[in-house]
């Protein structure tokens, strides 16, 4: 099979920063062509390592019918969602090197040679290095990254990881596979985001700011650990060296604004902003959803 390997960032353009988002996204919700077909993301595990006080007991699996989702499922899946035209894909968790078969889940993803985008919080990437070396250029990798000091990740996380995570982003970035930091900012770690832009610079990659959000669970505890960002990118707005508009969440998903920042791109995602949703008529995929409204709206599918 042909790897298929695009750059989601392409029609993405400058825009002024007094432009409204509700402005630049009414009336887009119809797109055409293949840069706008949804990705499909498998929640592989609800196993994890860390226990992030931001995040559900399974991550983005805490919604999952399943506690671990089979190589040949996924393998079906993706066969299914390819002859649909779907052409990119994201293994997240919990955290996916906690799978028992990861390494033949790269090998099979490696095969199809897909667009596919890891989320992971590198901790356990040293221990598949001879794994990792072996993947192509359509692997991408997101690593959480919350905080740049070991203390205070024992504090979000529970774990004192904090140097294998490193040690974890380094080796992505020595085989060009890390994309992006992923920072979800709350009020442990407000003071530290110039910092970890910093960092980025240095490793030469993006980053992506979110908020903490309710779903799938309620708030409950978050409540208190909870940081608006929009004083962030007011601040980013003003100091930045250009702005973007996401352009693929421009109808998809939470808008998104993406600030450069020299070699690095930093895209917050606010959920303030609200989503896409699809409410009207009887065959409407949010209308019945548990967990509408969520903050993901229409931005991917799960399996």
């Amino acid at each position: 099979m042909n790897r298929l390997n695009y750059d989601f960032h392409t029609m993405d353009s400058s825009i002024e920063a007094s432009i409204q988002d509700e402005d630049y996204c009414y009336g887009f919700s119809e797109k055409e062509g293949e840069l706008w077909i949804p990705f499909l993301s498998f929640p592989i595990t609800q196993t994890c390592n860390f226990r992030c006080v931001y995040c559900g007991d399974g991550g983005e699996a805490t919604a999952s019918e399943k506690g671990l989702i089979s190589i040949e499922d996924i393998e079906k899946i993706v066969q299914i969602a390819a002859s649909k035209g779907i052409k990119k894909f994201r293994i997240t968790g919990g955290e996916p090197f906690t799978h028992p078969d990861i390494d033949k889940i790269l090998e099979l993803m490696n095969n199809f040679g897909f667009f596919t985008l890891i989320n992971t919080n590198g901790s356990l990437i040293s221990k598949y290095h001879s794994v990792i070396e072996k993947l192509n250029d359509n692997f991408h990798f997101a690593v959480s990254f919350d905080t740049l000091n070991p203390e205070m990740l024992k504090t979000i996380s529970g774990t004192s990881l904090h140097k294998e995570v490193l040690k974890g982003i380094h080796i992505l970035n020595e085989y060009g596979l890390l994309m992006r930091l992923n920072t979800v900012v709350t009020s442990y770690n407000y003071g530290e985001i110039i910092d970890i832009v910093n960092l980025c610079k240095r490793l030469n990659c993006d980053l992506k700011l979110l908020d903490v959000v309710s779903v799938p669970v309620p708030f409950g505890h978050r409540n208190s650990i909870y940081q608006e960002i929009s004083t962030l990118e007011t601040t980013f707005a003003e100091t930045c060296d250009d702005i973007l508009f996401h352009e693929y969440t421009r109808g998809f998903g939470t808008p998104c604004r993406r600030y450069r920042f020299d070699n690095v791109y930093v895209t917050i995602k606010n959920s303030i902003k609200g989503s896409h949703y699809d409410l009207e008529g009887d065959d409407a995929i949010c209308n019945k959803c548990p967990y509408y409204p969520c903050h993901e709206g229409l931005y991917d599918l799960f399996a």
